[in-house]
């Protein structure tokens, strides 16, 4: 896509787009309607009707302490799946304190879009997904799903609302997947933990590839992605 998704963003916060033109009824594409109602999107999300559970006959806890959230680049990109690193807006209403794993800064985000897991206040996880329009039809590319938190110690993973029988990867794709529904993309795919940067892939070496996997392809397969053998990322129509 040649021209700016993004033209402009008034003090400095959310970007504007917008999604049709004079005379259009419907949005140009799948995703100049995600950006330019990306907001709006996730606010509208129905955060129990996505919660999936290690154990279906539990309840989650406390579920009043958890909310969904924007996260969108804070500068022009191309493509939804431009990175942004650590250039994009806090969400209001998040506690800015609690940047960890790296506490002056924000934590680096794949894409231009992510939807983070907020759990009493704090940004705990994201999933960054962006639209691919390499083949001949949209789809919707999730690159990133990641915890943001350094658990140093029991309280620390108490506290973390990510260990409480709550699938919090397997939500966030399926927040994903809603959102893909309402901009018309049809296909869902999800990053192999093998396709991620090489740089994050060398940056975790400590913990282990199964780590990453967990968090990548296990999900998908759990899911009910297939693997696309061409590419090694797992995809989803629906």
């Amino acid at each position: 896509m040649s021209e700016r998704l993004i033209d402009h963003m008034p003090d400095g916060l959310a970007p504007v787009l917008d999604v049709t033109r004079e005379g259009e009824e419907t949005p140009q594409s799948g995703e100049r309607f995600l950006v330019g109602n990306f907001i709006r999107l996730v606010k509208e999300l129905d955060f129990e009707e996505l919660v999936h559970l290690v154990d279906d006959h539990r309840t989650l806890k406390n579920k009043h302490l958890y909310k969904l959230d924007s996260l969108i680049s804070g500068k022009k990109f191309t493509s939804s799946l431009d990175k942004c690193g650590d250039f994009w807006r806090w969400p209001s209403g998040v506690n800015a304190r609690y940047r960890v794993i790296y506490p002056n800064k924000y934590p680096f985000l794949d894409t231009s879009l992510a939807i983070g897991l907020v759990y009493k206040g704090r940004l705990n996880a994201v999933a960054g997904a962006g639209v691919d329009m390499s083949g001949t039809q949209e789809k919707l590319l999730i690159r990133q799903i990641q915890g943001m938190l350094r658990i140093s110690g029991r309280q620390d993973y108490k506290e973390s609302g990510l260990h409480t029988g709550l699938l919090w990867p397997d939500m966030l794709v399926q927040a994903w997947i809603e959102l893909a529904k309402k901009s018309g993309i049809g296909t869902v795919a999800v990053q192999a933990a093998i396709n991620n940067d090489p740089l994050y892939l060398r940056a975790v070496e400590k913990v282990g590839k199964g780590s990453l996997e967990q968090n990548y392809d296990k999900v998908a397969e759990r899911m009910g992605f297939v693997k696309n053998l061409a590419t090694g990322n797992w995809e989803r129509q629906i």
